[in-house]
């Protein structure tokens, strides 16, 4: 259904970010902070729902190891060209940073290298990735770090959409509430905050 009304997909390079801008938001604290978001380039999400325009963003072949810390160095160099880095990033890769294919594990040490100097970084995942591999990212962030932090060091960001069981099935995300609220309670465990997306109206 989702496929059938695709257009063309627009060639994406995997060794080239597909854009980065600086934004403010607000902190947990209710402070206005600047934030780097980071449009990373990599496979497509193995999940198509049905409002989703990212795919047009995204390679159909597998990220290639160092992709992704290269993507991240491009666009840290270019920022700090003009002007000096935000405290805080969000990569987002049109997808789940926690979907192997899209963002390869073997790469987690080389991303969190290149991520030292920021105090908060946030990826999105869909709820069914959030597992063993939050870990994995948790220990390489703690691995590479300028200084310890009072804080939560990583938070990661996932779509409810909305949370009417009918029209979240319709939406064709492939999770029901029940999968939402586990991986909600494991991020929680953790440590690590949570961002959720709403449509509004759905």
């Amino acid at each position: 259904f989702v496929l059938a009304r695709r257009s063309g997909r627009p060639r994406a390079d995997a060794w080239q970010p597909g854009g980065f801008h600086i934004e403010t938001e607000r902190t947990q604290s209710g402070a206005i902070a600047e934030v780097l978001t980071l449009f990373l380039t990599g496979r497509e999400c193995p999940w198509r729902c049905a409002m989703c325009d990212l795919w047009q963003h995204t390679t159909e072949t597998d990220t290639p190891v160092g992709a992704i810390p290269r993507q991240i160095e491009v666009a840290l160099a270019t920022v700090s060209r003009t002007r000096s880095l935000p405290t805080r990033i969000k990569l987002y890769n049109a997808g789940s940073f926690f979907d192997a294919r899209a963002v390869p594990l073997a790469d987690y040490d080389a991303i969190a290298a290149r991520l030292r100097a920021f105090d908060r970084v946030v990826v999105e995942s869909h709820p069914a990735l959030v597992g063993e591999r939050v870990d994995r990212l948790l220990g390489a962030l703690g691995r590479h770090r300028m200084e310890p932090l009072a804080e939560a060091r990583l938070e990661v960001a996932m779509g409810l959409e909305t949370a009417h069981p009918r029209a979240l099935a319709q939406l064709h995300k492939g999770m029901s509430l029940a999968v939402f609220e586990t991986a909600a309670t494991e991020l929680r465990r953790l440590g690590v905050p949570l961002r959720v997306f709403l449509l509004v109206p759905p």
